[in-house]
Parts: C-alpha cells; sequence; structure tokens
C-alpha cells in the first residue's frame, strides 16, 4: 500500500476497511484438511508408519532367531537320529548325564574344577 492508502484507510468508514483473513493466503482449508489427514494416516491410527517400521524391524529379527533355530533343530534331529540308530550311544549318554547305572555297578561321581 502506498502511503496515501494508509492515510485514506483509518478515515473509510467500517464496512469499507478490509477485513482480516482468519487465516493466511496460503493456508486454506483444503490444505488444513489433507495436513490432517495425513497426520492421523501416518501417527494416530492403528496401522500407522511408525508402528509399521517398529513391526518391520521385530520381523526382520525374528527371521534372524528363526534362521538360528532352524540351525539348531537340524543339529538335533541329528542327535536324535543318531540316538534312535544306536543303543550303545543311549547307554553312554545315560551313565554321563544322568548317572545312571546297571544293576550291578557302582558309581562314583567326581566333581573337579
Amino acid at each position: 500500500m502506498s502511503k496515501s492508502a494508509e492515510k485514506d484507510t483509518p478515515n473509510l468508514p467500517e464496512e469499507e476497511k478490509p477485513k482480516k483473513k482468519l487465516l493466511p493466503r496460503w493456508l486454506s482449508l483444503p490444505f488444513l484438511i489433507v495436513v490432517a489427514a495425513v497426520a492421523v494416516i501416518c501417527f494416530v491410527r492403528e496401522d500407522n508408519y511408525m508402528r509399521s517400521h517398529d513391526n518391520d524391524i521385530e520381523i526382520a529379527r525374528l527371521k534372524q532367531e528363526i534362521k538360528l533355530n532352524h540351525d539348531s533343530a537340524i543339529y538335533f534331529n541329528a542327535k536324535a537320529a543318531e540316538l534312535q540308530a544306536d543303543r550303545e550311544q543311549i547307554e553312554r549318554i545315560a551313565r554321563q548325564q544322568y548317572h545312571m547305572k546297571r544293576a550291578d555297578e557302582d558309581i562314583y561321581i567326581t566333581d573337579i574344577r
């Protein structure tokens, strides 16, 4: 506005004075609605971006754990197959780990560390 327009404005009646807008020109109602919708989708809803990202991290961790457990499962399945095939192996494990004995034997357990 020019200086002459500024001087004229205070003298205008109330109906002719420029009205102050509630929102700036670049900030319109549809823009606010879109921003609010994006905020709700990203942060408020149950399936939001933050939880989705956390779930992706958890999935990656669980896949790694499954891979480790799969390797352990292969090892223990091989041991189980070995034990089913060899009765002497079962007897050896029973004697060493569970301190089992035959009826005519004595067992002496020593714990040397």
